[in-house]
């Protein structure tokens, strides 16, 4: 900016000559410039050709900026996309008001010189409408024809596999056994998640303060917990439907508790502080329940009972563990982008970037051998202690690390499938993820099948149903999202959308519900007394 018109002029004569401009410019010399010695000097510099690491350097800072200028056009057409389609239903709905004035007039007889010049200026513009309205539909038609293509050759496929996983013999029988409790989880998570989507759009806390949002949604979360505590005391004569009341409670009432502290993390994680006071604070509060509860259930003289308290302690700690795993994924997310940003809300989402997918994958990743190590390790401690708090800690901690994989995988799939590979089709990118996550986590059963071979006794079943719990919640969250998104076109128009999502959930689960107690479930119950024994 400093340098003088004669420096500048000789910038534009010889490109040779921009190193000494810039050290004009640098230094100040408005005066030195015009001294006609410093024009000699100005000939005596040497040609300077710009190196190869100079050049990789130039061409990374235009390839940066490149992509900040193309994502920040791609968001803006996005959101002119959304604009332009609320115009559109606002114009369609003014329009449909302007044709019944239109046959209004015609009915009490309007001049017909103002109708042919009121239809010469709108012919033009409604035929143009028609067109767009036509190529909408046919857009939609394709996009719909390839969800309909895609789930229909997933469905084919995942259901011919897990029969055959089902039936086999492999491994002594362990595939098959891994396989019949991995699909009773599948379902029980399935339609605890159907649910509690449902009903929770029922419950508006959206009018009241953080505070006052956080108090309602956990006294709701704790009055669920006590209600499917108190119903499996009175189902515990029938093992068949206190395990089915279990399996789909304990998922209904985890799932509750996870809104519960998502919700409180949401509004009290603006800085690192805050978000690191929510989740001491969390852990703290869901201590005192477990401590409360028990000594409530001692009270009561309910403890002597071992298998009740059994189906109780993994109702109650998947009541903890989901939560807690899921808020931590949060604050692992609140890392990587330098802002916490809440689960839902896409339009809100900053962008991702490749790092940033990156990072959450190798971080889903790195899961996995911690996971399987902490599995191990709980196994041996758990079978060398006979307190009862440290085999829950135990159990807690196991659900723990096997639900921060399901949750720092699927938020992986929502950036990587949603947002990324295809961007602007919400539904369609959700059935590929979960057909991919369903065919990854058929392979991690036959792989957790191997190692229960290998290993043997060293590692009780236990670990092993918390493990399947795991790849349970993956798949039954990623086809519960996708069932939610279907819902969500097809309630659109509805009078009222929530309660016809809680309809629909009650009429599909009236379907689903009888085959699962009467044929799937006994067979879980038996697969996973062999993985006990």
């Amino acid at each position: 900016r400093h340098a003088s018109n004669s420096a500048k002029a000789a910038c534009w004569h010889s490109p040779s000559r921009v190193a000494l401009a810039c050290l004009l410019a640098a230094c100040g010399a408005e005066g030195l410039s015009a001294d006609p010695q410093w024009s000699k000097t100005i000939h005596t510099i040497p040609n300077l050709d710009p190196g190869t690491d100079y050049k990789e350097y130039m061409k990374d800072v235009a390839d940066g900026v490149t992509r900040k200028e193309y994502d920040e056009l791609e968001d803006k057409y996005e959101r002119l996309e959304r604009e332009y389609a609320n115009l559109r239903k606002a114009k369609k709905d003014a329009t449909g008001g302007e044709e019944k004035r239109e046959d209004s007039k015609e009915e009490h007889g309007a001049p017909v010189g103002a109708k042919e010049k009121e239809g010469g200026g709108v012919t033009g513009a409604k035929e143009k409408e028609d067109g767009e309205e036509e190529s909408e539909k046919s857009d939609e038609q394709e996009h719909a024809g390839h969800v309909l293509s895609i789930g229909m050759f997933g469905t084919v496929v995942t259901l011919a596999v897990s029969f055959g996983m089902a039936s086999s013999k492999a491994v002594g029988g362990i595939v098959s056994d891994y396989t019949w409790v991995c699909l009773d989880r599948v379902v029980a998570i399935f339609l605890a998640v159907m649910w509690f989507q449902g009903f929770d759009e029922l419950l508006d806390f959206s009018a009241l303060g953080p505070t006052q949002k956080a108090l309602m949604s956990f006294a709701h979360a704790f009055f669920l917990l006590g209600v499917a505590i108190f119903v499996s005391w009175k189902l515990r004569q029938n093992a068949i439907v206190m395990s089915i009341w279990c399996g789909c409670a304990a998922h209904y009432v985890a799932f509750a508790s996870l809104h519960a502290s998502t919700s409180t993390q949401e509004s009290y994680s603006s800085s690192h502080e805050g978000a690191v006071k929510v989740l001491v604070v969390l852990t703290v509060i869901y201590t005192l329940i477990a401590f409360a509860m028990h000594y409530l259930k001692k009270c009561a003289g309910l403890t002597e009972d071992d298998e009740w308290m059994e189906k109780v302690n993994d109702v109650e700690n998947d009541f903890f563990a989901l939560a807690l795993s899921a808020v931590w994924v949060q604050f692992v997310r609140m890392l990587c982008l330098g802002a916490f940003h809440p689960w839902e809300g896409e339009e809100e989402h900053p962008k991702h970037t490749e790092s940033h997918r990156a990072f959450m994958l190798a971080y889903a990743i790195t899961a996995i051998p911690i996971g399987a190590l902490v599995l191990v390790q709980v196994a041996k401690i758990k079978q060398a202690t006979d307190s009862y708090w440290a085999k829950r800690l135990l159990m807690f901690l196991t659900a723990f690390f096997a639900m921060n994989f399901a949750w720092s995988f699927l938020l992986w799939g929502q950036w990587e499938f949603t947002e990324h590979i295809f961007r602007g089709e919400a539904l369609f990118a959700k059935v590929i993820f979960s057909n991919v996550v369903s065919c990854c986590c058929m392979l991690c059963i036959i792989g957790l099948a191997h190692l229960r071979a290998t290993m043997g006794s060293e590692v009780m079943g236990t670990q092993f149903r918390v493990a399947l719990t795991a790849l349970a919640l993956l798949i039954g969250v990623a086809w519960e999202d996708c069932f939610d998104c279907a819902v969500d076109h097809l309630a659109q128009g509805q009078a009222d959308e929530a309660t016809f999502k809680v309809g629909l959930a009650l009429a599909l689960a009236a379907v689903i519900v009888p085959v699962y107690a009467w044929y799937l479930k006994p067979k879980a119950m038996e697969a996973q007394e062999r993985m006990e024994g």
